[in-house]
Parts: C-alpha cells; structure tokens; sequence
C-alpha cells in the first residue's frame, strides 16, 4: 500500500514512499523485505500523480510481474480493496510501504503464518508500542486469536504492524458493504464476522509518519 499523501511527513508536497530513510527510499525497504523471503509478483497501490514512485517502480528488479494500481485516496481502505481484487486466489501478504521491521522479524512472521493459514483467513503481525501516535491496539483470546482490535479500544500492550498475511480464500464480507476506513473494517471482522484471525508477535515495528518516527527507527536500528 503506497498512496498514502504523507502530510504529517511531508506535507503532501512529495511522495512518502521515496522518503528516504537509512540511505533508500521507504518503498524499498518494502521491496527488499519481500524479495528476501521469494516473493515474485509484487501489486503496488499509488497516488495517481505520485510521478516520482511510478518511475522507480520501473526500474526495480527481482520480481517476475510487477503491477501497479493508481488510486487517488486519502484512506487505506481503498488500496486494501484493490489489492485483495488483484492477490484474491492466492496466499499474499499486504503490508504499508511506511512499515519498518528487522529483516529477520519479517522473515519469521513469513514463515510463521505461512503454517498458521491453514487454519486462519489472515494472520496480523503484532508488536508492542514503539512509536505512533494513534496505535490500532490488539487484544488476544486463546491461540493467539485476535478478539479486539481498534484505535479506540483500551490499550492492550500490543499493536497491529501494518503486515497482514492473508489466505487466498478471504474476500469481504457483503455486511461490511457500507464500511470505508480499514481499521472500522478490521475491527468488523473481528466482533461480527466468523473467521478466524491469527496474531504473531514480532518486531520491533515502526509506521514512519513522522520525522519523529524517522528519529526513533534510527536510533532503535543504533542499538
């Protein structure tokens, strides 16, 4: 998901994606993150107008089928729509080209939730707070299944990571047919819908959303 504006980042002025943190563009953290764990075909949400992302998605490598989906929205929702119409049919991971995670973090909730799928529609990375100032809070029941989840429920410790695995039989329910944001989503799914919901606990996780955010990854990646 890369159509997010960025204005607390940078004032909707440029592209978040290509921001740079640590020497690359945000994106490609995203990308190095699914290379290393075999992934070939790669689906990309961006703003209509985001020229700069479109040319570097061009040139980058490694990928068998690289598919672009321009969307001008403000809300994540519509690029979790278009990636589920594009990935349905198979097991795929959607993930924020804002998420920053160790390497090995990524690897593991990959090789976590590749088992887990059996068993349930979607498995959500989940860590505790680092840094956010609205943290979507995740509350657990037996197994590790997600039973609360939202921005407005009391905090529980943990936080959703902005990486989901999902099964390739998942679609959206016609009950949430009037639902626009995707944390309202999500949190539907998790109170009136039957399926089940994994959490893997993992990370340290980052969204970047500002340069405080920027800050504090570095100087976890420091220590």
């Amino acid at each position: 998901m890369a159509a997010g504006r960025g204005m607390r980042l940078t004032g909707g002025q440029h592209s978040k994606p290509m921001f740079p943190v640590l020497g690359k563009p945000l994106i490609q953290h995203s990308i190095d993150y699914l290379l290393k764990v075999g992934v070939k075909r790669l689906v990309v949400t961006k703003r209509i107008n985001d020229d700069e992302l479109g040319d570097y998605l061009e040139k980058v490598q490694g990928f068998d089928d690289i598919v672009v989906v321009e969307k001008d929205t403000k809300a994540a929702f519509e690029s979790f729509v278009a990636l589920q119409n594009s990935l349905c049919g198979t097991d795929h991971l959607i993930l924020a080209s804002d998420l920053l995670i160790a390497d090995s973090a990524f690897e593991d909730f990959v090789e976590a939730s590749s088992s887990k799928l059996a068993s349930s529609q979607m498995c959500l990375l989940v860590s505790e707070l680092i840094s956010d100032d609205r943290p979507i809070w995740v509350g657990l029941g037996d197994d590790d299944l997600v039973v609360r989840y939202g921005k407005r429920i009391p905090p529980t410790g943990l936080v959703f990571g902005n990486l989901r695995a999902v099964r390739s039989d998942f679609s959206i329910p016609e009950s949430a047919s009037d639902i626009t944001s995707l944390s309202d989503l999500m949190s539907h799914l998790v109170e009136n819908v039957s399926i089940d919901i994994t959490a893997i606990a993992g990370g340290p996780t980052i969204d970047i959303d500002s340069l405080e955010d920027v800050d504090a990854w570095v100087s976890l990646s420091h220590d």
